[in-house]
């Protein structure tokens, strides 16, 4: 059988998450912006293999194969979703935008409670083992020199192919 990490990046990219009552825009893996300007912010970006290291935790091992072989296989995959809210300057200091940044956060958190079994197939499943959500400043893109007020949320996904 074969990997639905395809599949599981559309589940994670369709995941509604508010930030400030706005639904941010979602760039996924067919879309992955090489910069953003203010009229994009809000957004989301699950970051590519270049930019956010998806796949560095991934862990490749049979499961319940008993003496006779067979068994299931699983893959962990870290996934990483970092949401942009305003570019970091122009005034705006963290008092204008901690607020904001912590709600997503806990948004963030309920989302995934909320769509922890990502997928369900004949041969597949998925599911949210480990998040960790961290607010702060983010460069992007990478050695830019452009910095966005933010959320990075990492993702461990265990997929399970039988």
């Amino acid at each position: 059988m074969t990997s639905e990490i395809v599949a599981i990046y559309d589940t994670v990219e369709a995941m509604t998450v508010l930030v400030d009552g706005m639904t941010p825009t979602v760039y996924g893996l067919t879309g992955i912006p090489n910069g953003v300007v203010n009229a994009d912010l809000p957004c989301r970006i699950l970051l590519d293999l270049a930019q956010g290291g998806e796949g560095e935790s991934m862990q490749f091992v049979t499961v319940n194969s008993g003496i006779g072989g067979g068994g299931e296989q699983y893959i962990d995959w870290r996934i990483n979703d970092l949401m942009l809210l305003k570019p970091l300057g122009l005034g705006i200091g963290s008092r204008e935008v901690t607020q904001a940044l912590i709600a997503y956060t806990s948004a963030y958190i309920d989302a995934v409670r909320s769509n922890r079994n990502l997928l369900e197939t004949d041969n597949n499943s998925a599911s949210f083992t480990n998040l960790n959500v961290t607010p702060g400043t983010y460069e992007y893109p990478a050695e830019s020199g452009h910095f966005f007020w933010g959320v990075m949320a990492t993702s461990t996904i265990r997929e399970i192919i039988s």
